[in-house]
């Protein structure tokens, strides 16, 4: 009998993976929160995004839901274009081309012969696509991407967008204002005047002959004879516009900074702003049929409207505010804080995370302790000190009597800790943050506290260690590493870690009276350590770094994640489960937050007698439910056979295949985790050989 389990969409090339973890998935924002440029959609209800750090996504429903197609890269996507269901193309930076010939499910690079940047990439048919960039670089293809060949533009501008009206007839923008034109598939290009000297961004066609190209500070040009003539329309703002799309002659949208949505319902000849929820910027915009649109944006932005762009909805959610430091109480519930004043919860060991009352939102939060499962404090910018005595549930402002800035906390029990901060401040309490005492240690900021004992602590200022042993009375150098310590650990009394800048990391195994460096083989600024025992930790820092020790750090092993935004912190649950917390909102973790997952086993390889599919379990549910069913022998060659077992909802659409493999008979169960799926009805059906039952669930929020 034996065990296995996977979490189908987070899925890796096997070469890529180096740890024993099962994979690291987006918990906020959801569904992810790196940058999307680019959005295609080719029919009604099928569309795909692409952006920063290898993202691509792909949506079958309109844009409410979207999954992400791992592709194992961390390239800048500028451009996606696809032709059909399965065949697609996506470009960006240092030359890169990769296509798919399957929807998404893998991506293949092709041999662009380039090393600049591609900005947008656009196919006139199933054969024929052309991809534009950095010095006036034009790439073109005549067999459905499989080879490119350099074009001559006549320009050494950049160049960031590509239409074509037909086989023949296609205009190119960019910098300065550039406008050129072929008639002739791109054999030559001619230049035309745009009557603007503003960098024009991106170009759409609403027809064969009326063409809209959009820019910096609030640029529209418009031509009606296919682009060869151009006249400046006005948009009413100086706000960078960056990408337009059209649902029919006389609808269109325009979308750029601040996240201002213009709409046109004459053509283009006039723009109205239209109201949006917040959005810093939005770079790319594509209807899916004429009511439905998306527009994508800055940090994971998702909007959409069912009525023609007047009015827009989030579907992307999470708040985008920089994460600085994680804590967890138990298993389940944990904290995150960060910029302006941003406390969030969770009680589901990451899966989801609601944000707290913190106060007024001035200044961020740095740090956060807990000194017993029902006290902690959290410290930050201006001598703020929050605490709370109810496990998080509700925070209180306390008076620390300083309003420099606070960037370490640690409590000892519920009376005794310390806060340290900016210019050498220490601040201590005896009795739980009721009163605080102060004192000045040298004249550099103090970023880290740690206490050890209920006497003892070490601290950290810049690469100086001191540490006390007389509940902070007085202070004594122990070493200078000279290197900024980002974050101090400890896991008992006597057995600690710090790490900083330039691969920093150093150990005590006597309480911080001695401490030796130790070599990683890494070398990416730590920013944060967390070890659950002796021998078993992780790091993270810079570029999405984290890596993982099972024998007190002896030995390092890089973690493949998701993101290559830097991680101010990482917290083990167990040696299987850990989040991490970093720019732009960021927490990840190896619980899946918000997304669709799958967890297998084979829990009995008798053979039994007959197929049997049981009733899910609980049922109704939120948000995960398992599936027991038992496969018998499926033919006279005495082994199993190809099994299904997928997911409807109550229109009979496709949500998810939870198996789609040869199965040995056995009995078996799946856990389906359903966040990122809306209460309802929902149905699933048992398929393998000629045995087929289906079964039906509610998921209830």
């Amino acid at each position: 009998m034996y065990k296995y389990s996977y979490l189908l969409i987070f899925y890796i090339l096997s070469n890529y993976y180096v740890t024993a973890q099962q994979g690291w998935f987006w918990q906020n924002p959801l569904p992810q929160g790196h940058d999307l440029l680019s959005i295609y959609f080719v029919n009604g209800t099928t569309g795909w995004c692409a952006g920063k750090c290898g993202t691509i996504m792909k949506t079958t429903d309109s844009g409410e839901t979207w999954k992400i197609q791992n592709i194992g890269t961390f390239d800048e996507f500028y451009g996606v274009c696809f032709v059909d269901l399965n065949h697609g193309t996506v470009v960006g930076d240092q030359g890169v081309i990769l296509s798919t010939t399957d929807g998404g499910q893998s991506w293949i690079q092709r041999n662009s012969g380039a090393t600049h940047f591609f900005e947008d990439v656009f196919f006139i048919n199933a054969l024929n696509g052309i991809a534009v960039g950095y010095w006036g670089m034009i790439r073109n293809t005549t067999d459905g991407g499989l080879t490119w060949n350099p074009q001559t533009s006549g320009t050494t501008e950049i160049l960031n967008g590509v239409v074509f009206t037909d086989i023949n007839n296609g205009v190119i923008v960019g910098s300065q204002g550039i406008i050129r034109k072929t008639t002739d598939s791109g054999i030559t290009w001619t230049p035309r005047t745009s009557h603007t000297d503003r960098t024009l961004v991106n170009i759409c066609a609403v027809d064969s002959i009326i063409l809209i190209a959009v820019g910096d500070e609030g640029t529209i040009v418009k031509s009606t004879d296919g682009g060869d003539n151009w006249i400046i329309i006005s948009s009413g703002t100086t706000l960078s516009l960056f990408d337009v799309a059209f649902q029919d002659p006389y609808t269109g949208i325009i979308i750029g900074n601040g996240g201002i949505i213009l709409k046109t319902t004459d053509g283009g000849d006039n723009w109205s702003s239209q109201l949006s929820p917040n959005a810093p910027k939005l770079y790319g915009i594509s209807f899916a049929n004429q009511d439905a649109g998306i527009a994508v944006g800055k940090n994971g932005t998702i909007l959409k409207t069912s009525d023609s762009g007047s009015n827009w909805f989030p579907i992307s959610s999470g708040l985008t505010n920089a994460l600085m430091r994680l804590s967890f109480l138990d298993d389940k519930k944990g904290f995150a804080v960060g910029e302006m004043g941003t406390i969030l919860k969770t009680t589901d060991s990451g899966a989801s995370w609601i944000s707290q009352a913190s106060g007024p939102s001035v200044g961020n939060f740095q740090s956060i302790s807990f000194g017993d499962s029902l006290n902690g404090a959290i410290v930050g910018q201006y001598g703020r000190i929050l605490r709370t005595t109810d496990s998080g549930d509700n925070w209180f402002s306390q008076n620390s009597g300083v309003s420099r800035d606070l960037y370490g906390v640690s409590f000892y029990d519920d009376g005794f800790g310390m806060v340290v901060g900016e210019d050498g401040i220490i601040l201590k309490t005896t009795d739980g943050g009721q009163n605080w005492g102060y004192q000045i240690y040298g004249q550099y900021d103090i970023s880290n506290v740690w206490l050890t004992t209920s006497a003892t602590g070490i601290a950290t200022a810049f690469g100086k260690i001191i540490r006390t042993t007389d509940k902070g009375l007085s202070w004594n150098l122990i070493t200078d590493i000279y290197e900024t310590i980002t974050c101090i650990d400890f896991v008992d009394s006597v057995n600690g870690y710090c790490v900083g800048y330039n691969s920093t990391f150093i150990k005590t195994e006597d309480g911080g009276i001695n401490w030796s460096l130790i070599s990683t083989g890494f070398s990416e600024h730590f920013l944060s350590v967390d070890f659950i025992d002796k021998n078993n930790g992780m790091i993270s820092g810079y570029s999405g770094l984290i890596i993982q020790t099972t024998d007190g750090g002896t030995s390092w092993l890089s973690v493949i994640i998701p993101t290559k935004y830097n991680l101010n912190d990482v917290c083990m649950i167990d040696t299987q489960y850990a989040s991490a917390v970093g720019t732009a909102g960021t927490i990840i973790g190896t619980i899946p937050g918000g997304i669709t997952s799958i967890e297998k086993s084979e829990i009995d390889n008798e053979n039994p007698s007959e197929f049997l599919l049981n009733q899910n379990y609980p049922n109704p549910f939120n948000p995960s439910t398992t599936i027991h069913y038992k496969i018998p022998l499926l033919g006279e060659d005495e082994r199993g056979g190809l099994v299904t077992l997928k997911i409807y909802d109550i229109l009979g659409r496709e949500i998810e295949t939870l198996v789609n493999e040869q199965e040995e008979p056995g009995t078996y169960e799946v856990t389906w985790y359903a966040s990122d799926q809306p209460s309802g009805v929902y149905f699933y059906r048992l398929t393998a050989g000629n045995y087929s039952e289906t079964k039906k669930m509610i998921l209830l929020r």
